[in-house]
Parts: structure tokens; sequence; C-alpha cells
């Protein structure tokens, strides 16, 4: 794993804190993976340590945003952040990367949109750089169309990993983003592998 900047730390800290009375849904955690998915965006990682979060979509080493050795994102890229939880990520790249776009997702299961919305509120990201979306995965295509799709740790079994996969699969093939890169925290759960 990558240590997050120190900007993301103290950010960590403070959105973590403000989900302590909802730690037992999953949209209320903040997850080590998110921390290498944020280092890599922000383009604070390096090729070797990045490897893991971003190989290129093709395995050639050609430059885009996968490629390694840290964030390809042009100013103004279209990030799409499924399942966005606490908002961590979403917000503190918005803090290091202003010049990008990012829309942050969440489904209204559990009160896990209106979390969003409140950590977004108080996080103050550059206003025009964050916007939140209520949706579920199948509903994502209605977004519009991104340069990046990101997720970290949304998969809690194989079901879901399928479920994760196909949609992914269809923005992609539908051109509704150039690339994914998603993270995951292995053993989350203990011994449910995943």
């Amino acid at each position: 794993l990558v240590a997050p900047p120190p900007t993301a730390q103290l950010r960590t800290t403070c959105l973590c804190m403000a989900h302590d009375a909802f730690a037992s849904h999953c949209s209320r955690r903040t997850w080590p993976a998110a921390g290498s998915l944020l280092a890599y965006c922000a383009g604070t990682a390096s090729a070797g340590e990045s490897s893991s979060a971003g190989e290129s979509s093709s395995g050639s080493g050609e430059s885009g945003v996968g490629s390694g050795g840290g964030s390809g994102l042009p100013a103004g890229a279209r990030v799409l952040e499924l399942g966005s939880g606490t908002g961590w990520f979403g917000c503190t790249l918005a803090a290091v990367r202003p010049d990008l776009n990012l829309c942050l997702t969440e489904m209204a299961e559990a009160g896990a949109f209106e979390a969003l919305c409140r950590s977004v509120r108080e996080f103050k990201p550059p206003p025009a750089a964050v916007r939140c979306a209520e949706c579920t995965w199948p509903d994502v295509g209605t977004l519009g169309d991104f340069d990046l799709i990101v997720g970290s740790d949304l998969v809690y079994s194989a079901a879901g990993a399928r479920a994760f996969a196909s949609i992914v699969g269809k923005l992609l093939r539908a051109g509704k983003a150039a690339e994914c890169l998603y993270a995951h925290t292995a053993e989350r759960w203990g011994s449910s592998g995943f």
C-alpha cells in the first residue's frame, strides 16, 4: 500500500470521526485501498507503488490514466467515483487536484447518500469540482460521460464482484468512460475472502 499524502491523512481523521456512530454500515468507512487510489490519482505514487491500483488497460505501457507513474489525469478530467461512501476520496482528490471535475455517487439505502452529502458540505471542496449523485450501479450510465471511473472496496461477495465487473464493462463498452481504476483492501471482513 501507498501512504496517502499528508493532506489526505488529515481529512481521513475528520471524516471518520464524523461517521463513528454509523460504523456498522460499510458506506461509513474509509478503507486503506482508498489511500492508495488517492495517491495514484493525485499523482503522488511512483510507478512501482501504483501498479496494484492502476495498470495500463492495454498492458502495453502506453501513456494514459492507468499507465503507472502517478496520475495521467489532464486538467478538467471528468472522474466518476462509484460508491463514494464517506466522500473522503473524492473530496480529498478535489482538494489536491481542484482542476478535476468529480461526480461522487452513493445509494440511498441506510442513509448512505445523505451521509455523503453531509460529508461533502463539511469538507467544503472547491465548489465547481464536486457534485453528488444518488444512484445504484445500474443507473450510473445516466450520469454522463467520464474520462475515468474510480472505486475502492466496493465488492463484498462473488456476486458483487460479478455485478461490478458487468456494470463497469458496460460503461466502458458504451464509451461512457475511457478507463476504470479499482482498489481493494483484501480480507476486510476476515475469512469472507473479500
